[in-house]
């Protein structure tokens, strides 16, 4: 029995997601301690690091129609991602 992985999409695509995802969460604290308590700080570098993570997620195409569909309300996500044109 042979498995045949996409390694783009199932390694490359994510690890590159989580590269971005973890350098903008730490700019974004760097920053953000100049001005806020570390604590402050830390949960708004998470909060924008999660959203990051997310748009990166749906730009990068990760998920196909079958997967957004395990989602909660994922029917509805992919139908709009359809509408303005990052999923066909």
């Amino acid at each position: 029995m042979k498995l045949e992985v996409n390694l783009t999409r199932y390694i490359i695509k994510p690890f590159l997601a989580t590269i971005i995802m973890a350098v903008t969460s730490y700019f974004v604290y760097i920053n953000t301690e100049q001005i806020y308590s570390p604590s402050i700080s830390t949960i708004i570098s998470i909060m924008i690091g999660i959203i990051v993570y997310i748009a990166l997620i749906i730009f990068l195409k990760i998920f196909n129609e079958k997967e957004l569909s395990m989602l909660p309300i994922g029917n509805k996500i992919y139908k709009n991602l359809k509408k303005i044109k990052i999923y066909k």
